[in-house]
C-alpha cells in the first residue's frame, strides 16, 4: 500500500519539476487550441492550450474557435506554463494582456488565460480528460463551459455539438 502511494508522489513531483514558464510571442494560429510561439530561448514552438479541446478546423464551429483565438492572441506576447511536452508539441496554460488593457510594453500583466477564454466563448471544450489540472483552475473551466452552455454561445448553440475527441476517428 505504502509503494503506490510513494509511486504516486513521486511521479506527480517530477511532473511538478518538469513545469517550467516560458516567455514569447504568437506567430501563427494553428486551430482553436494550438499556436505557434516564437519562444525567447528556443525559438519557434507548436503550443496546445492544456485542458481545451476546440473543434478541428474541418468540424464545425473549427473556423469559428480557430478566428476567436487569433482575436485573442495573434501577434500578441506570451507567458506559458508547461504542463507537459513531447518533442514538437508544448502543452500549457497560455497568458496573454487583455486587449482592454492599454499597455504597449512586453512586461504588461498577462492575465487572461487563453484555453479559459475560448471556454467561455464558446469555442471549446473543458478536456475533463487530462490529469493534473489544478483543483481552482478545473473549477474555473467547469463553470465557464457551464455558463457557455446556458447562455447557448459559440458551439453550443448547436443542439448537440460533437465533441472533436467523438469527430476525430470519423
Amino acid at each position: 500500500m505504502i509503494r503506490p502511494l510513494m509511486f504516486a508522489v513521486l511521479v506527480s513531483l517530477a511532473g511538478v519539476a518538469a513545469a517550467e514558464t516560458l516567455h514569447g510571442r504568437v506567430s501563427e494560429i494553428i486551430d482553436g487550441d494550438t499556436l505557434r510561439v516564437e519562444l525567447a530561448q528556443r525559438g519557434p514552438s507548436l503550443v496546445r492550450l492544456a485542458w481545451v479541446d476546440a473543434p478541428d478546423r474541418l468540424q464545425e464551429h473549427g473556423e469559428a474557435a480557430r478566428a476567436s483565438l487569433n482575436a485573442l492572441a495573434a501577434q500578441r506576447a506570451v507567458r506559458l506554463e508547461t504542463v507537459s511536452g513531447p518533442p514538437g508539441l508544448l502543452r500549457a496554460t497560455v497568458w496573454v494582456t487583455p486587449q482592454e488593457i492599454p499597455c504597449r510594453s512586453e512586461d504588461c500583466p498577462k492575465t487572461l488565460d487563453l484555453g479559459h477564454a475560448q471556454i467561455t466563448r464558446g469555442m471549446a471544450w473543458h478536456d475533463r480528460r487530462s490529469l493534473g489540472q489544478p483543483a481552482q483552475a478545473f473549477g474555473q473551466y467547469e463553470h465557464a463551459e457551464f455558463e457557455a452552455k446556458v447562455r447557448r454561445i459559440g458551439l453550443w448553440a448547436a443542439k448537440n455539438p460533437t465533441p472533436p475527441w467523438d469527430w476525430r476517428p470519423r
